[in-house]
């Protein structure tokens, strides 16, 4: 096994393997609920859980039934917050209880992995020759503790290779630095002591219960028996000023108002396909325009006028700006 995740999903085949190996052990299964929803008070649900982690275990890794007990509860005894997700998911399990430490050691024990998945611990030592050596002992220990000894003859090993699981992963998780040490005894019984630079551990603990409760997943179909179609009609009103407003002192249509530059241009003008008060009032000529086309009895007056101030009072703009609209009077819109 490598990763994790892929330990972590495992945990029944580390489960079983054990109880395999160790054929004293005894395993106690607890099924339990997060007392909420469908949840709540359903002892058969955490019954059935149980009975299911039950039935692989003899199934698959052939466990005599009678090492292997039930029970029942709502909430487990170590209850988390049932108001997130997360929190009622770790109340909606089966816990496992072994009676044997060695076999809770290694199923438990395996959860707890190495960053990049190395399963030693290496020493390597660079000592000058000492003559007459009779005995050596190398030792990992952490604050002044041995974790692991090795003892050895008047050879020394130049590197030892120690597994992690001998030292105990998880003791490791329990401390910051280890080192190692080297003791050496000559023949004159006289001892010499060397000992490593500290070995940091940095442990990440990680947060399982959203990657192993992964989120529900499923299709939904819907499939009415009948289907009604409503047709909708929206009404889009839009009040016109009959004016067209001009620049002070000038006789010129602003440019603020659509302009074709033909009849033919505008014959394909459509102002149901106009939206919004600003852009109707843009083709306001335009669909003044068509409107008294397409109205050939209707008469349009058109009114010039002037501000009144001095720029434009009594002078020849004004009578352009009243002239020419009223010139256009005797003509139909796309003649």
């Amino acid at each position: 096994m490598s990763g994790f995740l892929s330990r972590c999903f495992n945990v029944l085949n580390f489960a079983g393997k054990a109880m395999r190996d160790t054929s004293d052990a005894q395993l106690t299964l607890v099924g339990s609920t997060s007392e909420t929803g469908v949840e709540k008070d359903n002892l058969k649900l955490a019954q059935a859980r149980a009975e299911t982690v039950k039935d692989y275990l003899l199934r698959v890794w052939g466990i005599n039934p009678a090492r292997i007990l039930i029970e029942a509860r709502g909430l487990p005894s170590e209850a988390s917050p049932g108001d997130t997700r997360e929190g009622r998911m770790e109340n909606q399990r089966v816990e496992l209880f072994f009676d044997n430490d060695a076999v809770r050691n290694q199923v438990y024990g395996g959860l707890i992995t190495e960053t990049r998945n190395q399963r030693t611990l290496g020493v390597k030592l660079d000592l000058f020759p000492l003559p007459g050596v009779t005995k050596a002992e190398v030792t990992v220990q952490a604050d002044e503790r041995p974790l692991k000894t090795i003892s050895g003859g008047a050879r020394i090993p130049a590197s030892q290779t120690i597994p992690l699981d001998e030292i105990g992963r998880d003791r490791l998780v329990k401390l910051n630095a280890i080192e190692a040490a080297i003791r050496v005894t000559d023949d004159t019984g006289a001892t010499h002591e060397a000992s490593s630079d500290l070995c940091q551990i940095r442990i990440n603990p990680k947060v399982l219960i959203p990657e192993l409760g992964l989120p529900p997943y499923g299709n939904v179909a819907l499939e009415p028996k009948t289907v009604t179609v409503e047709e909708i009609t929206v009404v889009d009103s839009s009040p016109l000023l009959n004016m067209v407003f001009f620049e002070s002192g000038r006789a010129e249509i602003p440019t603020r108002y659509n302009l074709f530059r033909s009849a033919a241009d505008a014959r394909g003008f459509d102002e149901k396909a106009l939206r919004g008060t600003m852009e109707k009032y843009r083709h306001v000529l335009d669909i003044i325009g068509k409107r008294t086309a397409e109205r050939p009895r209707a008469r349009l007056k058109i009114v010039g006028c002037n501000s009144g101030f001095a720029t434009t009072r009594a002078g020849p703009t004004c009578r352009a700006a009243a002239r020419r609209p009223c010139a256009a009077t005797s003509k139909r819109f796309g003649e």
